[in-house]
This record gives C-alpha cells, structure tokens and sequence, in this order.
C-alpha cells in the first residue's frame, strides 16, 4: 500500500433509480394513481422507497458525494421529490440498458470527481429494517476495501427462507484467517439466480446468503472489472467519456444510448470476475426487495400494517380482489387509504394500531 494509505479512503455512493418497476405497477397505481416505479412511491410511510434509501446512505455517506441515477423518462418522477441532490449529481440516462450501463455511466463520472476514492452501490427500492446497522456493515466494507482495493464486496443477507426468486451467494473459504475484524469476509464459490425450490431449500440448508446487489469497491477497480467482462460496453462509453459535463455530452449519449444493448451487471460482470470478489454476510436485519406483491405485503404486515385476525390469512395468500382496500398508519397516525387489485376479499380491512393482531 502506499504511504497515503492510511488516511481515510473518499467516500462516494451511487444510488440507482431508473429501473420500471414493472411488477408492482398495479400496487403503486392504487397508491398513486398511475403506475410509477416503486422507487418513487411512498409504499410504507409518508416518504418514497427513494427518499428512504437517500436518508439511509447519508448517515455515512455525504449527500454531496452521492450520485443519484435516473431515467429520462421518469424526470417528473424524481423532480418534485426533496432528495436533496443537486443536478450536478444527477446521471441522467436517455434509456434504460441495464444496471450494467447505468453503473458504468455513473462511475465514469465519478472518477472525473474523485478517480482515488471508493463507491457504494445501493438500489433505490429496498427495504432495510435498521438502517444504521446496515451502514454500520457499510463502514466496514469500506475499511476493508482500504486493506484489500483489489476486491469488490457484496452484501450477502442472512435468509430465513428458502426464497425461489432471489438471487443467492454461495460463500467459500474465509479470505482472512484467524481473528480479525474481517474474519467475516469470505471468497464467493458461486451464485445462483433464482432457484428452483429443492435447490433454495439446499441453498438455505447450507448457510447461502441472498444477494443483496449491494457492492463497495474502488472506483477505478470496478472500472476495470467492467472493462474486462464487458469490454464492447466499456469501449462504447470511453468514447463519450470525454464529452461528460460538456456542452456536447445530451447529444453523446442519446446516440450512444440508442445502440446500446441491454446488460446486467450481476450476470455480466459480477459472474465472470469471482477472483476480485468478497462477500460479507449481513445479519441481525431484515432486508427485502420488495419485488412482488406477495413480499410487499409481507414488509407492510411486520412494519406499519395492523390486520384484523380474521382478515390476516386471507392478505397473506390471495392477491386477486378488486374491490379490497387497505389502510396503512402513517408516522403522524393518519391513515392512508390504498385502494388495490393485489389484495383479496371486498371487506378486508384494517384495525388501529393497538388493536391490531400482529404476526
């Protein structure tokens, strides 16, 4: 290491918002009024999954130091929302490609601002039981990636289920021997992208972890990862990279965006770069994608939902109905009225707080 190298590492983080949502559009219409993404809808609480995911990372990370990453399309979306990031901040995609795009545009631009620092990845959508615990993991990844800034560190969550449709972690061999505060870090031996039920339940039986898509690294090492596993892809953006925050930069990347080819920054990179990576498992929380109706409901039920006991059962297993409406408490003990097609049963309804049965 170099003699600097025991001064803090620079701290960045890119947030990335510009995924459809596709899967809870007809959630969030009965929230919203339309289908938006889920990322801009206010799902448990007064404040959007984005808003949430912001004030999380800003307990260690500054905000000023945060890249935000957007769709063009959903720029009415984002604009009216108090994210307290300025437009310097804000990567601005023409289309959406892919993570793999939308991390490597946003990396490009970072090392612009600081090419010697370190970056967390965070998706927008997430929902995290203890923030500060999860950015309690986050300072240690950081720390590590100051020992190690060779590797690339994804969180891995503790399940407590055999989830078919997530992504899993596989761990290996501790990368570090002996005590240490990285005892806990581990090489990753496989991934496993949304398994089939007999292989979740072995996969849960062994001690597998949930991907998480939350990874910390160098910013010039996860460049070079990404120039190595997507080489095309990386050629294709070195060419507009010098047209970044310059008059010439909309016209690049509309036409740069336009031919481009959708990627996935798991599949395409992560898998092919197992030597660079570490993963870290991240337990004493709950975390959930929130990626279908099913998993929604279930965050709302253990957070801010309380539900009558007899209607309990029949929210956990059908998503059918019409006519069903929910209310969710809000921070300030209002109640917002959700009017969904995802939850069964015309009469299903919901009790105050201290009358509410809780599961």
């Amino acid at each position: 290491m170099s003699a600097g190298a025991n001064a803090p590492i620079k701290r960045a983080a890119i947030v990335l918002a510009g995924g459809d949502g596709t899967r809870l559009q007809s959630f969030t219409a009965s929230v919203t009024g339309r289908a938006i993404p889920k990322q801009y809808c206010p799902i448990s609480g007064a404040e959007t999954m984005l808003q949430r995911t912001l004030q999380r990372v800003s307990l260690r990370i500054a905000r000023r130091s945060t890249l935000l990453v957007v769709a063009a399309a959903h720029a009415e979306f984002y604009e009216g929302q108090q994210t307290e990031i300025d437009e310097q901040s804000l990567v601005d995609e023409p289309e959406n490609r892919g993570t793999a795009s939308a991390i490597l545009h946003a990396l490009l631009r970072l090392a612009k601002l600081t090419p010697d620092g370190a970056v967390a990845i965070f998706p927008s959508d997430h929902y995290v039981s203890d923030d500060c615990r999860f950015m309690k993991y986050v300072d240690l990844a950081f720390e590590y990636i100051q020992a190690f800034p060779q590797r690339v560190v994804l969180f891995g969550i503790q399940p407590n289920r055999p989830q078919v449709d997530y992504g899993w972690i596989e761990p290996g061999r501790p990368i570090v021997f002996g005590w240490s505060v990285f005892s806990n870090m581990v090489h990753v031996r496989r991934f496993h992208e949304k398994p089939p039920l007999a292989m979740a339940e072995e996969l849960f039986r062994r001690g597998c972890l949930w991907n998480s898509f939350v990874l910390i690294g160098n910013t010039q090492r996860l460049l070079a990862l990404i120039a190595r596993a997507l080489p095309d892809l990386y050629r294709s953006f070195s060419a507009v990279r010098v047209k970044l925050g310059t008059s010439l930069e909309a016209q690049a990347l509309e036409f740069l965006y336009r031919n481009l080819r959708p990627a996935d920054f798991s599949y395409c990179v992560l898998q092919k770069v197992f030597s660079s990576l570490a993963v870290l498992p991240v337990t004493g929380l709950e975390w959930s994608d929130l990626g279908t109706p099913e998993r929604l409901l279930a965050v709302l039920r253990r957070t801010r939902v309380g539900l009558c006991r007899e209607t309990a059962p029949e929210l956990q297993t059908s998503f059918a109905g019409p006519h069903s409406r929910i209310s969710l408490p809000q921070p300030s003990e209002s109640l917002l009225a959700v009017s969904t097609q995802l939850i069964a049963g015309p009469t299903a309804r919901v009790a105050p707080p201290s009358r509410a049965h809780r599961s």
